[in-house]
Formats: C-alpha cells, structure tokens, sequence
C-alpha cells in the first residue's frame, strides 16, 4: 500500500494491485474469452469517489498512470484500468454516452499529460493517430453497460464503466501485434469470441483508432 500525494486532494492510501475497482473488474476478467486476460497483471487507479467532481478523479487517475508507464514494462504490467459506477447508465448507458465519457476522460487525461503533447487537441480522425500519455502509444479497450451478452465489450452484469490502457509493448509479449495485423494469434482471440456469440470484426489498416477504442453495439453491422 502507497501513500500518493495528490495535491489539493490531499493523501490517498491504496494498492494499485488491490482496488475495488479491479475486484470488480475480475468478472470480466474471468469470463471473457480472451485467453490472456483470466492472467492479466493490471494496476488500477484510485476508486472512484462520489464527493469529487469528475476532473478530480481524473486527476487521480492521472497521477497513476503516469507511476504505471514509468515502470509497466520493468515490471511486465499488462495495463491500467480505470472504473466509473454506474447504476443509472449516466456515463455508459448507450454508446452515445460512453462516447462523451470517454472522450471526456481522454480529453483531461491529455490535458495532463507530463509529457504536454495533448494529443486530443490533435485530430482524432486521422488514421495516425492514437492516444497517447507520457511518450506512451495506449491502447484503450471500453467496457459499459451499454453492451449486452452478444458484445466483446460486455460488462456481465457489472453496472460500471471500465476503460483499459494498455501499453503496446504489451500485445508483443504476448505475440499479439500489430494491432493491425492478421496474426494467428488474433485470429484465434476472435474465433473464441464468435463460438460464443460475441463476433467482431478485426480491425483494418485504414481504420481510425478512436473508433476501435469505443465500438458499436452490433459490430458487424
């Protein structure tokens, strides 16, 4: 357990191995049919608390992440989530919703970046593009409510919000990159997922990154 001194929100005590967040995040973890992630090392950020604003907990966040990508790859870390409740669908009810949220989380993480390239100030449409936080090329996966049993991004019941970095270096490990790429490796992730009714489709090389961090409800439609 650290004590991380987050400015003016005074002192927070906690494990980034060991958060609600992640416990909660252990059902998706367990059951989706991707067969890195029941052994996936993640850190988390702070738990979400109710009597801050949501910039402050992003400010928390932000204090983490920036911890988490100066030692994921020392340490072999597999990612870094980041938990919303939410059990009236306020922040992920519909994709639409889940696409201001996620935007928003982007947008002030960037804004905070120590690194000060503020990549959402860039385009977003441009197929180069990709998030980025303290020199580091992300890749976001966003879990919501809005995505029911048929969905790679469903939540199993889990009334939050959950947004996964993980750091490219990451799906080399574990001979899953490029992104882009028809790897064995990827296909087979993809096979598992559609024998269980949850199809999607792979990414292409003229797709534009933001739109593979939040996906449609139906993604082969």
């Amino acid at each position: 357990t650290e004590k991380v001194q987050i400015g003016d929100l005074g002192e927070c005590f906690y494990n980034p191995n060991d958060t609600v967040a992640l416990s909660r995040f252990s059902l998706v973890k367990k059951s989706t049919q991707c067969p890195f992630a029941s052994t996936a090392r993640l850190w988390s950020a702070p738990d979400w608390l109710q009597h801050l604003s949501f910039e402050q907990n992003i400010m928390r966040a932000a204090t983490r992440l920036t911890s988490f990508i100066m030692i994921d790859k020392f340490e072999h870390l597999d990612g870094f989530l980041f938990e919303i409740p939410d059990e009236i669908g306020q922040y992920g009810g519909t994709p639409q919703i889940l696409g201001h949220t996620l935007k928003k989380v982007l947008t002030l993480l960037s804004n905070l970046d120590p690194a000060r390239e503020r990549v959402m100030d860039q385009n977003i449409e441009n197929i180069a593009w990709q998030f980025r936080f303290n020199y580091h090329r992300l890749f976001i996966t966003s879990f919501a409510p809005c995505y029911d049993r048929h969905s790679p991004r469903f939540c199993f019941g889990v009334s939050s919000v959950f947004i996964l970095f993980q750091p490219e270096y990451s799906f080399t490990f574990h001979d899953i990159q490029p992104i882009f790429s028809s790897n064995p490796v990827r296909n087979k992730i993809r096979r598992a997922f559609a024998l269980h009714g949850r199809p999607y489709l792979a990414p292409t090389n003229d797709e534009i990154m933001a739109h593979v961090y939040l996906k449609p409800l139906d993604d082969l439609n």
